[in-house]
This record gives C-alpha cells, sequence and structure tokens, in this order.
C-alpha cells in the first residue's frame, strides 16, 4: 500500500497474473526512485518490503514504523 500510495500504481508494472507472480518471485519491482527521484529515500524501505523471501522482509509492523519514523525525521 505504501509503494502505490507514493507512485500511483503497483509496483510490479504489470496486470497479467503470470507475469506478476514471475516478477514477484524474481524481485523485479520498479523502485519508487524510478517513478519520481524525489522519492529515492523510500527506496530501501519498500526493497525490503517486498523481499519474495518472508525472512527477509520486516517481521513486525514496530520494526516498520520504526524504519519510517526514522526515514520522516530525516
Amino acid at each position: 500500500m505504501l509503494y502505490e500510495l507514493l507512485c500511483g500504481a503497483p509496483p510490479y508494472g504489470t496486470q497479467n497474473i503470470g507475469e506478476l507472480f514471475s516478477r514477484i518471485q524474481k524481485n523485479q519491482y520498479i523502485l519508487p526512485s524510478e517513478v519520481n527521484s524525489n522519492l529515492k529515500p523510500f527506496d530501501e524501505i519498500i526493497k525490503r518490503s517486498l523481499q519474495a523471501d518472508p525472512n527477509e522482509r520486516y517481521q513486525n509492523i514496530s520494526d516498520f514504523m520504526t524504519t519510517l519514523n526514522q526515514l520522516a525525521e530525516t
């Protein structure tokens, strides 16, 4: 949801279900900074949030919010 709020579109750039599944598995998404260079600070939080491997994502909302709050302070 954060990605779509920032960029105005889904992160994988396709509506084809097969292609979408493939891109998710391969971590092939469009970074926020590729949509708008002013969104570069959000690239890392989005990268971690969209990892195909659940163990590489934020493990709870508290960790996510801590990172988001740190981003807001910069």
